[in-house]
């Protein structure tokens, strides 16, 4: 997550965040985070609790993950009630793009990590993996012998090549 949208949850809720300012994820989430915290923030006014302090926010196989800490609470109906908010966060993540924020088409495919992203972004996604692993095919091969031998021109062109395979395979899937 970019680091003016990390500031500004920091900012909004600062008893949240006292400890630790971790939050490890793309900027895809970062409404489904503030909405969290301000329905946790609610429900501890309604209850007259302090909130948790966040101990870590991250994407963990695919899925938003809060990690929070009570000091000196007592366990009862108002941290279940906080729980219950955190899953729902959890189970949401799933359905909301972790890039762009999109509820449109999410699928959780792995390209290494496991990440819930809309069709869009699994797009370009697809044709920036397409093009490294061409890259380092060519350089590994033999074909080119260094990477920096590759030109912006022949960069732009086997990008442009990409870019058209994987348009035109959309559109046949």
């Amino acid at each position: 997550m970019k680091e003016s949208l990390r500031e500004d949850i920091y900012k909004t809720y600062p008893e949240m965040f006292t400890q630790s300012k971790e939050i490890s994820c793309g900027d895809g989430w970062y409404s489904l985070i503030k909405t969290t915290c301000d329905t946790i923030k609610y429900v501890c006014n309604l209850n007259a609790c302090k909130p948790p302090v966040f101990a870590q926010i991250k994407q963990k196989f695919g899925r938003l993950v809060m990690y929070v800490k009570y000091h000196n609470a007592p366990f009862g109906k108002k941290n279940i009630d906080v729980y219950d908010i955190i899953s729902d966060a959890t189970d949401n993540s799933c359905k909301i793009c972790e890039e762009c924020g999109s509820d449109n088409d999410v699928i959780t495919r792995s390209s290494g990590w496991l990440t819930p992203l809309c069709r869009e972004c699994r797009s370009e996604k697809t044709k920036d993996n397409i093009y490294d692993l061409f890259v380092s095919n060519l350089i590994t091969s033999g074909e080119i012998a260094e990477a920096n031998r590759i030109t912006t021109r022949t960069k732009r062109y086997v990008k442009a090549i990409i870019d058209a395979i994987v348009d035109e395979l959309e559109e046949v899937l």
